[in-house]
């Protein structure tokens, strides 16, 4: 079974010295040996580096370095482009890589809520890519609350079609697997063809799925997708969600429809809204559990309602660190002076923002020259 696999793996790893705070690159596609790479790297205690398959070599191979990745977890079309180095390469279409002594049970817990889950590299937009760095506290406080508030349960069908560089595709790979329910991989070229996508959610009755907007706008347009009977839940994120959109995508469909905000900074989601046919503007909503946001001027005091300010976000969520960037992590996540609690940071958005009056928050732009296209 899948389970086995990643034992048997988990073990090889830690055979490698893989354990808590190393990490694991991860270069595959979307399959079930995505899956296993990921389970066994927990499994033994590492963190993993997604890194997607699409990545031109350069970004690759600086990822995989700059993280010091002892292990890269590949398959074998995949290999060629990169230089291994000192590296141990595993090719999980390589029996061998999972087979290893027989091995099968479940290793022993070593990773504690500090260690790291995972390292997500930003897009470089304005400069170097750089690693965040996110605990297992973080990311378990985001998984808590999403099964939580929306139920999630065996009876879901989660469509995992990020690309696995992007941290949305961290919750669409784990909450299947936390709730019992069964994770259906996106189909080759699924990402970037909207007549696809439709198709697949139609055939394999998919019921939760994200899109960023202007993806979610093709879909609508797309006779295949309307009203998609099995659909109960749809997440937006990644960019502004417009009222139209909103009014479209309800017209057209009995699931629910959800905007989520949050940087890769703050473990995928840091804030959300659920939507409505009479909504005038789309707000980013309210925190998620255990985080808190603050609105705030240049002076870091907070603002009155419906002023705009920069957003702060702060609590469990928050990441450790920007990897081996001790400046820039000084620099964005810094001490929080609303809490007693010691040690509290808080993380500096960028994103400017007003607090309505019913006490959720309003995205209105960044605060430096960053444009989205396409939720890129």
């Amino acid at each position: 079974s899948l389970n086995r696999r990643a034992n048997r793996l988990a073990h090889r790893l830690r055979a490698l010295g893989v354990g808590p705070d190393v990490v694991v690159a991860v270069r595959m596609q979307r399959s079930v040996d995505l899956v296993v790479a990921i389970l066994a790297t927990l499994k033994a205690g590492g963190a993993w580096l997604p890194i997607d398959p699409d990545f031109p070599a350069a970004r690759a191979q600086f990822m995989r370095d700059d993280a010091a990745a002892p292990v890269l977890l590949t398959q074998r079309t995949l290999v060629e482009g990169l230089d291994a180095g000192d590296v141990t390469v595993l090719c999980l279409d390589d029996e061998s890589a999972t087979g290893g002594d027989g091995t099968d049970h479940n290793p022993s817990l070593l990773a504690r809520p500090d260690h790291l889950a995972y390292v997500i590299y930003t897009s470089g937009s304005t400069g170097r890519p750089k690693g965040v760095m996110v605990s297992h506290a973080a990311i378990c406080n985001h998984m808590h609350w999403m099964l939580s508030a929306f139920g999630f349960d065996a009876g879901d069908r989660i469509l995992l079609k990020t690309g696995i560089s992007a941290d949305a595709s961290v919750w669409e790979l784990l909450a299947p697997l936390l709730c019992g329910g069964q994770l259906v991989l996106a189909d080759e070229g699924i990402p970037r063809d909207p007549a696809l996508l439709a198709r697949q959610v139609v055939r394999d009755r998919i019921t939760v799925m994200q899109a960023v907007p202007s993806l979610l706008r093709a879909l609508v347009e797309e006779h295949g997708f309307t009203g998609a009977p099995s659909l109960r839940q749809m997440f937006c994120g990644g960019e502004a969600l417009a009222p139209d959109l909103v009014r479209s995508f309800l017209a057209s469909s009995t699931a629910r429809l959800h905007n989520l905000y949050g940087p890769t900074e703050a473990a995928i989601d840091a804030t959300w809204w659920t939507c409505s046919r009479d909504d005038d503007e789309i707000p980013i909503g309210r925190p998620i559990a255990n985080m808190r946001a603050h609105v705030l001027d240049a002076c870091m005091q907070p603002v009155p309602v419906g002023v705009a300010g920069e957003l702060y976000l702060g609590g469990t969520g928050l990441a450790r660190a920007y990897l081996g960037r001790p400046e820039l992590t000084a620099e964005r996540f810094v001490a929080d002076p609303f809490s007693s609690d010691p040690g509290a940071r808080l993380y500096r958005t960028g994103d400017r923002v007003r607090r309505r009056a019913d006490g959720s928050l309003l995205f209105l732009q960044r605060t430096d020259h960053q444009i989205k296209l396409r939720g890129f």
